[in-house]
């Protein structure tokens, strides 16, 4: 299992720290707004209330769809923050091994002089 990139994700927390009061506030206003609202329709007669109703429902699922594309859009870009750290530590663990292995041989080339 490699290890966690704490490095690069605390690097990555301030972006991610700016755009979550966004977020939160998008979804709770969205969440206010449908709670608003009443659904109490009474009669047949409600007919241009309900369009009106139907209307809004439509406005929200857009809304919704804004919000979870922009949601999945940031996950996207934390997954693709996360895999260029773990290639990286790849990287830095295949040097550091190499680095080992010279320092190795150079110390057994020293006493065999």
């Amino acid at each position: 299992m490699p290890a966690i990139p704490w490095q690069l994700i605390l690097k990555q927390a301030p972006v991610i720290m700016n755009a979550a009061p966004a977020l939160v506030k998008a979804a709770g206003d969205l969440l206010n707004s449908a709670r608003g609202r009443s659904a109490e329709i009474a009669a047949a007669e409600d007919v241009p209330e309900l369009r009106d109703r139907v209307a809004e429902l439509a406005n929200d699922q857009q809304a919704s769809a804004a919000l979870l594309k922009e949601l999945t859009d940031r996950q996207n870009a934390i997954a693709e923050a996360f895999q260029a750290a773990a290639k990286r530590s790849r990287v830095v663990f295949t040097l550091a091994l190499a680095g080992v292995l010279l320092g190795c041989v150079a110390c057994l080339l020293a006493l065999l002089r």
